[in-house]
This record gives C-alpha cells, sequence and structure tokens, in this order.
C-alpha cells in the first residue's frame, strides 16, 4: 500500500498532486488501442441502463439545457432512492448521501438536495455520458436510433415504470410514500436479460477485446474475475489475433516503465532523503534488481517521450542518478502544464528539496512482476462478466 504524507499546511500543498509524471495519459493512449469507449470510472452495467434512460426521458421533456440538466438530476435521485431501497450496495452514484437521505426521510427530488456535490459533474450526466457516446449509443447527450432499440423493449416491457419516473422527474417533488410501488419493477427492468444483453454487446463489441472474451474464460475458479495480469498472459498465449497481441505487449512494456519509473519516484520522495545529497538514495538502489525495461515500438503516443527514452536507456546501463534526473525533468514538466510547482528538485550541490513526501522504499527483494495498472480494461472485464453469466 501506498501512503502519502500530507504536508503540514494544506494550502502550501503543490496543484495537481495525482498522477505525478503525467503516465496515465500514455498508458490510456495505448490501452484505447484495446478498448473504445468504457472507462475507469464506467464499470456498471446498471449505471448505464439507467443513464441511457434518464437521457432519453430529459430529452423528450424538456426544450433547453439548463432544463434538461435539472429534470436528469431530478431522475438520477429518483432512480437513485428507488434502486438503494432495492440493494443498498447498489453502484448508485451518490450512495452516502442518498443513504443519508433515505434514513432521513428526506426523499425530494430537487437540485438543492443534491446526492453528489455536483450531479452534473460527478453523476450520471458527466460520468456516463462519453462512454456511451462512444459506443454510439447517445450523440450530445441525445439518444441516437442504436440506442433507442434498447429504450424501445423498455419502453414495451415497463411502460407503467417508465410513466411514473418520467412524471415525477418533471418537478421538484417530495416522493413518498407511492414511489416504493415502482421499486420492484425497476428492479426487474435492470434483471431484465434480454435489456442486459442488448447493452452488453453495444457496450463491448467496438473494442478489439470482444472477439476475445466471448472465446475465452475471463472468470477464475471462483467465479470472480480473473486479474487484469493473468487475463493478459492469457491474451498472449492463446490468442491467434497477431494485431491484439501486439498491442498487449506495448501495454506491457509501457507498464514496466510506469512501474518502476513511479516506484523510484515514490521512493525518493521518502521524508528520510528531504536536505539529503541524491547519492545517498542512489546507494540505495545499486542492490535492487530493476527488470530490463523496452518501449512500445511506436512511441509517438509516449508523452514526455525524450525524458522517456533517456530513463529506460540508463536504468538499464544502472545510471541511476541521471535516470532520477529525467524523472524530475517529467515532473517539473507535468507541474509546469497543471500551473503548479515540481514535487522534488535536486540543488546545484546534488541535494533534494522534497516538498511532498512519502514513506514508500523499494524493498530489496521488490517484484517488478505483472501488471500495475488497471485502468479501464477491469472496467471492460467487469461488463464483459455479464457475457459469460446471463443466459
Amino acid at each position: 500500500m501506498e501512503l502519502f504524507i500530507s504536508l503540514q499546511d494544506p494550502r502550501q500543498r503543490p496543484r495537481g498532486t495525482r498522477d505525478s509524471l503525467g503516465f496515465e495519459q500514455t498508458w490510456t493512449s495505448y490501452g484505447r488501442n484495446i478498448v473504445k469507449g468504457i472507462t475507469t470510472i464506467t464499470n456498471s452495467l446498471d449505471n448505464f441502463i439507467v443513464a441511457l434512460l434518464g437521457f432519453y426521458l430529459s430529452e423528450e421533456n424538456t426544450n433547453n439545457n439548463k432544463d434538461k440538466e435539472a429534470f436528469f438530476i431530478r431522475f438520477e435521485q429518483l432512480t437513485a432512492y428507488m434502486r438503494l431501497e432495492k440493494n443498498s450496495k447498489s453502484t448508485v452514484l451518490g450512495i452516502t448521501r442518498a443513504k443519508k437521505n433515505i434514513q432521513e426521510g428526506n426523499i425530494v427530488l430537487s437540485k438543492s438536495n443534491l446526492i453528489l456535490s455536483s450531479q452534473i459533474s460527478y453523476g450520471l450526466w458527466g460520468l456516463y455520458s462519453s462512454a456511451l457516446a462512444d459506443v454510439g449509443l447517445i450523440k450530445n447527450r441525445v439518444v441516437t436510433p442504436k440506442g433507442l432499440e434498447i429504450i424501445d423493449i423498455i419502453n414495451s416491457n415497463y411502460k407503467q415504470l417508465v410513466e411514473y419516473i418520467e412524471k415525477k422527474s418533471k418537478n421538484e417533488d417530495n416522493i413518498k410514500p407511492r414511489y416504493k410501488d415502482y421499486i420492484p419493477m425497476l428492479d426487474d427492468m435492470l434483471k431484465d436479460i434480454t435489456i442486459r444483453n442488448k447493452m452488453v454487446n453495444v457496450l463491448l463489441e467496438k473494442s478489439s477485446l470482444y472477439q476475445y472474451v466471448l472465446d475465452n474464460e475471463i472468470l477464475a475458479g471462483d467465479g470472480k474475475l480473473k486479474y487484469v495480469k493473468d487475463f493478459i498472459e492469457d491474451i498472449l498465449t492463446k490468442s491467434s489475433d497477431g494485431n491484439l497481441k501486439n498491442e498487449i505487449k506495448d501495454i506491457k512494456q509501457i507498464d514496466k516503465v510506469m512501474l518502476v519509473a513511479n516506484k523510484i519516484f515514490d521512493a525518493i520522495r521518502h521524508s528520510n532523503y528531504d536536505g539529503k545529497n541524491i547519492d545517498v538514495f542512489i546507494s540505495n538502489l545499486s542492490s535492487i534488481r530493476f527488470p530490463e525495461l523496452n518501449l512500445p515500438v511506436n512511441t509517438k503516443k509516449l508523452r514526455n517521450k525524450v525524458e522517456l527514452e533517456k530513463f529506460v536507456d540508463h536504468i538499464n546501463s544502472k545510471q541511476y542518478k541521471s535516470a532520477i534526473e529525467s524523472l524530475l525533468e517529467i515532473n517539473k514538466k507535468i507541474m509546469g502544464e497543471r500551473e503548479s510547482i515540481p514535487w522534488i528538485e535536486k540543488r546545484k550541490d546534488d541535494s533534494l528539496k522534497i516538498r511532498v513526501k512519502t514513506h514508500d522504499v523499494i524493498e530489496q527483494d521488490e517484484s517488478f512482476d505483472g501488471m500495475s495498472y488497471n485502468y479501464f480494461i477491469y472496467s471492460y472485464l467487469s461488463i464483459a462478466k455479464e457475457l459469460k453469466t446471463l443466459k
């Protein structure tokens, strides 16, 4: 587990304190070769179905974007309460506030009673719209003919439910007590095999992983999803798709580089090294057995390509000081783009100034095997699991 220690005064903490080397964008550019649409945070089939219905009803019942957003907020609140009444472990976004409102009887559909700090940004409207658009189910948050194929099934089989949700979402209202009568209907809709099969195939079919997950097992012996690293290795050994295997190899290579780079960058920011000469840290690296690093053949997608190439070369030749300097340059660039300051600097006398400290260390027997980043591949597999469980 990585432990990050905050500075004494949070106002002094550099902004942009996430993904300090900007690797997420690079990994994503390679990962998007095999997964389209689905994102790291869009891993719930229920949320996709509910979101699609919400975009349809909000478009049908409003004339401008402001009213459409307000309608969608009330729709999301209503369906969240209904889902949580049936299943307290639902994948509802804003589950904490929604549960609190249910417990307190504060079930009012209103922009003044949000279940997230910003439902538009962090709810279904903001988080699921891009994925739905990427797979062709909506465009500019309007349901497409492809999306209407699923909506038609919902309208045909759950007309009474849709009419109730539509009516209640039109105005600010306290939805107790009758809404509980419709909870079983919503639960039935979300469990509808026809709807789920249609949605899951649309979400998966544009990705190059699609045929592989259709033809191969993605579940472990206990019925749970395989680890991403095991899934990746399975593709390399079992797949006959040469292009897919090459894309997986690229991902594995960039993943390994990112793993080593992040471990070094986190470890050098240990509070013990603040003010110390960089050689003190380097002396602790000499006994670490780093794996040989390679970058993908196609380097056009690399962010900070020159610095990454230098880092790889220096690690492979055990020139650790130069390798670290490459990482410091990357961090400086990334923080500059975020209008912030570097997390760590090397002074002219080679002493270190550490602004964002950790307690991380690289163990003597540190493992660099497997996949260190799951990102949206895990989300894709979570959705793909439905292919194996829906009958």
